[in-house]
């Protein structure tokens, strides 16, 4: 996971890590080299690559928010998981590309 907030301090990120159970290693990217090379526009969101570095699947990770400050009572699609099955089963990402709800990333 790529975090974007410049400001964050690595406790901070331990802190949010934990607050929001996430199971893998946080690095900061807070120059923006890699959001920018991603085409990332806002956070959450979620980018796939292959071998290649080609993207795969871009978007978001499920569909909990429906539009920015609107929640579902509960996710109806699990983009991602899908995204990912879908990949380690050898198929087309049948849904490529998602649109994100989020806060905008002010690249610098």
């Amino acid at each position: 996971m790529i975090h974007e907030g410049p400001n964050q301090t690595p406790e901070q990120l331990r802190e949010h890590s934990a607050q929001y159970s996430v199971p893998f290693s946080v690095v900061m990217d807070a120059e923006h080299s890699i959001a920018r090379r991603a085409g990332a526009t806002k956070t959450p969101e979620v980018f796939v690559f292959d071998g290649d570095g080609a993207i795969l699947y871009q978007g978001r990770i499920d569909n909990l928010h429906q539009g920015f400050g609107k929640k579902r009572a509960a996710v109806s699609r699990e983009d991602l998981r899908i995204a990912l099955r879908e990949m380690d089963s050898g198929a087309s990402i049948s849904v490529p590309r998602t649109e994100t709800v989020g806060c905008s990333i002010q690249l610098k």
